[in-house]
């Protein structure tokens, strides 16, 4: 490991010289690339260097405790100690940035969140989700606009769908996709009782300009990527009745995986997947009143 995080540093000061040199900006797009680089390589150098100083200081104090002075020896004890309590958590997190990079995570997002079971609570519940993504957004100095939305009269969204837009936003977003639930008693309950809500929430990797949407040629990357996910229905007393529509739909746009007894299994284009979910949340909720929820939501880079 060590060898490895010596070769980033070495590239590291390299990249430095290149951007100091009097003719870096000539290029503008060469210059973008560089500044990148070097600010991709800059968290774990700076980790590498701490850590390298941490371990300078811990043989100078491992020396000190054959000092004669028995004050210099005890201090050196106590700087020893705080080193070696810090040195297992550094490793840990240059072993992380040492990890293969998610080729996505450098992405905006189109964040889609839509109201589940529970009523006007469910909307009030999808309204506080988007709040504090937006709160977040505003401490990680991300911009949000809204794309789409459909409010309802207490504050809440039946449906909100933004773009986020800042520093690699999808890799601290990408997590949040699924379902999510709440049970409070809601502002809308005057007898003090408790609800159980649910909201979905969606974080796609925003498409560059110029990549197609159901393009998947191998060696290039294109948006949507590979999908996969799980498709649960709320009510399991209800399920078997809208099962085969559901199948019906995942059959005709080509993204039936396998089937499970309470669950649908559908892999395949990222837009493919979401439509088919989509059309199945709309029939529920025009049929039955409730909604289709996703479930271990994953999306993968296309392999050769």
């Amino acid at each position: 490991m060590l060898a490895k995080l010596e070769n980033l540093e070495k590239r590291y000061m390299e990249l430095e010289e290149q951007l100091a040199a009097p003719d870096a900006y000539e290029n503008q797009e060469r210059y973008r690339k560089l500044a990148k680089a070097h600010a991709d390589l800059s968290e774990v150098v700076t980790l590498f260097r701490h850590y390298r100083e941490l371990d300078r200081q811990l043989a100078e104090n491992k020396a000190l405790l054959n000092d004669a002075d028995m004050d210099m020896r005890e201090m050196a004890q106590e700087e020893i100690s705080h080193i070696e309590e810090e040195m297992p958590n550094l490793e840990q997190r240059l072993k992380l940035l040492l990890l293969p990079p998610d080729p996505l995570d450098e992405k905006n997002i189109v964040l889609e969140i839509r109201a589940g079971t529970g009523g006007e609570e469910a909307a009030l519940f999808a309204g506080d989700l988007f709040r504090m993504y937006c709160r977040y957004a505003e401490i990680m100095n991300w911009k949000v606009e809204i794309i789409d939305e459909s409010p309802t009269d207490n504050g809440g969204y039946k449906e909100v769908i933004a773009l986020i837009a800042g520093n690699r936003v999808y890799s601290h977003l990408k997590y949040e996709s699924g379902t999510h639930r709440v049970q409070r008693v809601p502002a809308t309950e005057s007898q003090g009782r408790i609800h159980t809500s649910a909201a979905t929430v969606a974080v796609l990797p925003e498409a560059e300009e110029g990549e197609a949407p159901n393009a998947g040629a191998v060696g290039q990357v294109h948006f949507p990527m590979a999908a996969k996910m799980s498709l649960y229905v709320m009510d399991g007393g209800e399920w078997a009745k809208g099962r085969e529509t559901l199948e019906g739909l995942a059959r005709e746009l080509g993204v039936l995986e396998g089937e499970e007894p309470d669950c649908l299994v559908l892999n395949g284009d990222v837009q493919q997947v979401f439509d088919c979910v989509e059309a199945a949340n709309r029939w529920c909720a025009q049929v039955f009143g409730w909604y289709a929820l996703a479930a271990t939501f994953s999306v993968n880079s296309p392999t050769a």
